[in-house]
């Protein structure tokens, strides 16, 4: 009988090596644990496989939007979830935004905004008569009424990552400052729950100098309705040296006015009137300056900044072949290269502003 019984646990320890040989044994290395560094999982036959996830930090940062502070946490040992990324949207959305705030929301998502990229500016304080270290205090005397206007003063915070209750130093009083002309510049008119803009963009949907129309919404969506061809962008810097100016005393070179000089200028009701030169400019240019150069189907020639004003409202870099000025048919408005060193301007006294340049009625930037 206890032969019996060996012989039988024999046979049964024989088994279980044959039960071995067929499924070998699985060591410790083998195995992959997931890791901070990298997370893994094994796939059964009837799992859709899941993507390769990008490396895993050890720690994970969450940064509080507008705080000087960070919280760390530690990174779980657990295998991330693969999720879709994010939809790609027009512009941030901000929710329930002030207008100040959808103004930035523009300014950022057309690329910024200045006189060569994003939004077509030119700095008051710059053009057409810069006013140097005067624009510093006019900052700072400023100040009490841009911080007065809350919807912008608190845009403007949050945009520099400044508090709201301060105390500012002169240099981000200058900040404010700049940010507060950005937003002058970005006109929102209410529009059915929403706000129209028209903006002139230097560079926009793969075209360059385009007037762009459209709306953006109380929550930052942007529409584009409109999209043309908007001519030239040139800051507003004034006539050309030697601009011939029509006086009583017979054209003068611009240059060479001065405040009390006789010119002629034309009143309200469209007479020609003698009145005396209240300012003048003078503003150095860039080498890059251009001009237009302005010819007339009855033989007058202009030489002028693009966005000097005509006395009906245009600008002399809107003109375009064939079009009326000051009794005249334009024959070509080209843009040149200007080999001065400034431009000119004046002011004269009287309800229009008006003189004539060269024999054509033009505005002033003085005005």
């Amino acid at each position: 009988m206890q032969c019996l019984r060996l012989l039988r646990l024999i046979g049964l320890l024989i088994g279980l090596a044959g039960c071995g040989d067929q499924t070998p044994a699985t060591s410790v290395s083998q195995i992959v644990q997931p890791s901070a560094a990298t997370a893994t999982r094994t796939v059964g036959p009837s799992e859709t496989p899941i993507p390769p996830t990008a490396t895993l930090p050890r720690f994970s940062t969450i940064v509080i939007p507008g705080g000087t502070e960070s919280t760390t946490l530690p990174a779980t040992d657990i295998s991330p979830i693969a999720t879709a990324p994010p939809a790609p949207t027009s512009a941030p959305k901000p929710t329930d935004a002030g207008v100040s705030q959808l103004k930035f929301v523009l300014i950022d998502y057309f690329g910024g905004i200045g006189s060569e990229r994003g939004i077509f500016y030119c700095d008051p304080d710059v053009f057409p008569v810069g006013i140097g270290r005067e624009a510093e205090q006019k900052a700072l005397d400023l100040f009490p009424t841009i911080q007065a206007d809350a919807d912008q003063f608190q845009a403007i915070a949050r945009r520099l990552g400044l508090a709201q209750s301060g105390p500012f130093s002169d240099e981000q009083k200058l900040a404010i400052y700049r940010e507060h002309k950005h937003l002058a510049r970005v006109a929102l008119e209410p529009a059915d729950g929403s706000y129209r803009f028209y903006l002139l963009i230097f560079q926009f949907n793969g075209a360059t100098n385009v007037t762009v129309a459209g709306t953006i919404s109380a929550s930052g969506t942007i529409t584009i309705l409109k999209q043309e061809a908007g001519g030239i962008f040139e800051c507003p810097i004034c006539l050309a040296e030697d601009t011939r100016i029509a006086t009583p005393a017979g054209p003068i070179a611009v240059q060479s006015l001065r405040a009390g000089m006789l010119v002629w200028t034309q009143d309200a009701s469209g007479a020609r009137v003698a009145a005396p030169v209240l300012a003048t400019s003078q503003v150095r240019v860039p080498a890059t300056h251009r001009v237009v150069h302005l010819r007339l189907s009855d033989g007058r020639e202009l030489f002028a900044s693009p966005n000097h004003p005509t006395a009906d409202g245009r600008t002399l870099g809107a003109l375009q072949a064939g079009d009326r000025i000051d009794g005249g048919t334009v024959i070509s408005a080209a843009l040149i290269r200007y080999t001065a060193i400034a431009t000119y301007d004046l002011l004269p006294a009287g309800d229009t502003g008006f003189y004539w340049a060269d024999r054509v009625l033009l505005g002033s930037t003085l005005r």
